[in-house]
């Protein structure tokens, strides 16, 4: 392997990536603060420390608030439905880690498997045997890619509910289990579709540049 000796960036260079993700993380923080995020939910979000949220939070005029909100963190209802932590994501939004948490201060657990695999082979419709189109099937689970992008880039996708995940929702979806699925159904390669995603999450600024995931 061939070894490159490491350079230093040139000053202007370091200067725009530091303004690059200064913009990043300001719009982020004020997504959190619009979503009505706690300190708590501000600091898993972010990684950022207790201090600096709170000279952000007065620099704006902001106060963080008391009270977890819904919007934010509650997956009470996916739970319900016997959903998996990623399906819970893809539909309410936020992370993994997120619903990772909720499920830790309830005391619950997310089922590993979905409630769909579960369901006895008795209870499921009849299965039709005929051969389906591939085509029409690869455009079927194309559609569905389409209305993540859409959500992705702020735009209501057909059929979703009041309660769409938004852009960051979709974000995180396009790194589950259920994504990687989706892109080898549709007939795409799954990294090849994340690396898309990213260049796009950077410049929606979802994302900042060098960012491997959500």
């Amino acid at each position: 392997m061939t070894m490159v000796r490491a350079q230093p960036l040139p000053a202007e260079t370091e200067q725009a990536l530091r303004e690059a993700g200064a913009r990043s993380l300001e719009a982020q923080l004020v997504r959190l603060r619009n979503q009505g995020a706690t300190l708590v939910q501000a600091m898993r979000a972010t990684r950022l420390t207790e201090p600096v949220l709170s000279d952000w939070a007065r620099a704006r005029g902001h106060v963080w608030s008391r009270r977890e909100s819904p919007e934010v963190q509650d997956y009470t209802p996916a739970h319900a439905e016997g959903m998996t932590a990623a399906e819970a994501v893809a539909r309410f939004g936020g992370r993994l880690l997120d619903a990772q948490d909720w499920a830790r201060q309830k005391g619950v657990q997310w089922p590993e498997t979905s409630i769909i695999d579960a369901t006895p082979i008795a209870q499921r419709p009849p299965y039709d045997d005929s051969a389906p189109d591939p085509d029409a099937c690869r455009k079927l689970w194309q559609s569905v890619l389409i209305d993540q992008m859409k959500q992705l880039n702020g735009i209501n996708a057909t059929g979703t509910s009041k309660r769409s995940p938004g852009p960051e929702g979709a974000l995180g979806w396009f790194w589950s289990r259920d994504a990687a699925l989706v892109a080898m159904f549709a007939g795409y390669d799954a990294e090849a579709m994340r690396s898309g995603v990213r260049a796009l999450a950077v410049k929606l600024q979802l994302m900042q540049p060098g960012q491997d995931r959500p």
